[in-house]
């Protein structure tokens, strides 16, 4: 359910697809960049330069960027769009959980891998905000 304009939920929600648009988006810079310029990017974080890899990389960044693209499109029709947003919060929280236990099972270090110090959080509160924008009222 979309809610009403100028409500607080509709701010919430607008604000939640605009920051996952921008926020999957960006991953579009790795689909169309080389190999040395995408780990340049990742803050030297040691890869070296594997064609399966590369290959992996151009894949998920490429969805990465789709995923954002969809947050954009559902930001500007909302209305059109209104029976995925929540799918999107939902996805958004599994991909969080996801993340979190990663990081944790393989120890990732925040002074070696600092992204997922980022990601993590941007997913949760991504989708936190559209479940919020998107609860019906108890009215």
């Amino acid at each position: 359910m979309i809610p009403a304009k100028s409500t607080l939920k509709y701010a919430a929600l607008r604000f939640a697809l605009l920051l996952g648009g921008l926020g999957w988006s960006i991953s579009f810079a790795f689909t169309f960049s080389s190999w040395q310029t995408s780990t340049d990017l990742l803050y030297g974080m040691g890869a070296e330069h594997q064609a399966l890899l590369d290959y992996w990389l151009k894949m998920a960044s490429a969805l990465f960027g789709c995923i954002g693209l969809l947050f954009l499109a559902c930001l500007v029709k909302m209305n059109k769009y209104a029976v995925i947003i929540p799918l999107l919060a939902y996805g958004s929280i599994f991909i969080g959980s996801v993340l979190l236990f990663s990081a944790y099972n393989n120890s990732l270090d925040a002074q070696l891998h600092p992204t997922h110090i980022i990601d993590i959080p941007f997913c949760y509160i991504v989708g936190i905000l559209i479940l919020y924008g998107t609860k019906k009222s108890s009215k």
